[in-house]
């Protein structure tokens, strides 16, 4: 091949040191926390678990939309995709946009059902952060969003309190 490698670069976007920290005096204070990012499902697990939103002794599934249409609930660390019915209170649950969506507007008796299981929101575009906060708030729940980028501003907006946070802390 003509090509010759010159080096390789890795980024990596390190988890705040204080994060768990500050996830687990929410908890502390009985303020339940998801997370609803446009990051990649795996990511986002291993970001969760990291900070303590997922509970790493319990198990996950990860819902999906197939080629069919269909939602599947799979375990994320298996390479095969098997359609595992999900336990209200065993699993913690984790869907994509489009499980999301899927739920939201197909199967809202499910979405219903399963809610609170519910601890990520991966791949979701700006819009459907906002269906995420508004559909909480629909339950009568006070929703509280911290966002970092400029795709969270209309969850932000939505939210009942909010906090925009960037690399220079006079934003905070």
């Amino acid at each position: 091949s003509p090509l010759t490698l010159l080096g390789l670069l890795l980024f990596k976007n390190e988890v705040k040191p204080d994060s768990a920290l500050a996830i687990n005096m929410l908890r502390e204070g009985d303020v339940r926390s998801v997370v609803c990012t446009g990051d990649n499902p795996l990511t986002a697990i291993g970001i969760s678990k990291e900070v303590g939103i997922i509970d790493t002794t319990r198990p996950v599934l990860l819902g999906d939309v197939d080629q069919q249409q269909r939602l599947v609930w799979s375990d994320p660390d298996q390479s095969s995709l098997q359609d595992i019915i999900p336990i209200k209170g065993v699993h913690q649950l984790v869907v994509t946009r489009k499980a999301w969506r899927y739920l939201y507007h197909e199967e809202p008796d499910k979405l219903e059902k399963y809610w609170y299981d519910i601890l990520v929101y991966a791949r979701m575009k700006p819009s459907d952060k906002v269906t995420v906060v508004k559909w909480y708030q629909s339950r009568k729940l006070v929703v509280g969003m911290c966002g970092d980028g400029g795709n969270d501003c209309g969850a932000l907006r939505a939210a009942h309190a909010a906090m925009a946070l960037s690399q220079a802390e006079a934003s905070m």
